[in-house]
């Protein structure tokens, strides 16, 4: 196990190789411009506010454990064996490329900004009881995962565009978009399979609509 309590920087020459299945702990900042070979490690980002950056920002597993906001703003598209995100973590992506997890397991909050993506791998992401998944771009693909009845997924950043991928059974689904521009945003789809097993909630469109052209399933209330 190594542990580190300020911030992992790997320059452009430089390389950090891991044998087996250690255990890296980091309170600060990871920055990876060189070579990271993680082999079946986990690196434990535990601090409170946390970036993960650099042109390769791909680990084996990766577990935030911390209490804050770990952001994520990954130059090239990064792939995790395992993603872990405990209860009182946020994970924020908001750079340009994907996050592509075999597996995950979210606790806590994932939030989606710019042109970034939280893509299933082949295995599940899964949205325990009280997790929030956060839409905070315009357009967009929400990832396709299990979600439990009492997670939420949140759309804040339509503008003009709805997301895709609401063709799946969520938990709660709430569409919080103060600046919407587009008079009518719509959930629309060929092959409609949409189910809703908490709450729909519309809380803002600010001066704009928001509709749903499809058969939709609501298991508790419309908010």
């Amino acid at each position: 196990t190594a542990n580190i309590s300020g911030n992992l920087t790997i320059s452009s020459t430089g390389t950090y190789t891991c044998t087996n299945s250690p255990t890296i702990n980091v309170g600060g900042n990871w920055t990876n411009n060189g070579t990271f070979t993680p082999g079946t490690g986990t690196v434990t980002m535990n601090g409170s506010t946390q970036t993960i950056s650099g042109t390769s920002t791909s680990f084996y597993n990766l577990t935030l454990s911390g209490s804050g906001t770990v952001t994520y703003t990954a130059t090239a598209a990064s792939t995790t064996n395992v993603l872990t995100v405990i209860s009182t973590e946020t994970l924020q992506l908001n750079g340009t490329n994907s996050l592509t997890p075999v597996s995950a397991v979210v606790n806590g909050t994932v939030t989606v900004q710019n042109t970034a993506s939280f893509v299933k791998g082949t295995g599940a992401i899964s949205f325990t009881s009280g997790s929030t998944y956060n839409h905070a771009q315009n357009a967009g693909t929400i990832p396709t995962a299990t979600w439990n009845t009492a997670s939420t997924c949140l759309i804040t950043g339509a503008t003009t565009t709805a997301p895709v991928g609401y063709n799946q059974t969520f938990g709660n689904f709430t569409w919080n978009c103060a600046h919407q521009r587009k008079n009518y945003l719509y959930l629309d789809a060929t092959t409609p399979n949409m189910s809703i097993y908490g709450n729909l909630e519309v809380d803002n469109t600010d001066s704009a609509n928001f509709m749903i052209n499809q058969d939709i399933e609501i298991h508790k209330d419309l908010i």
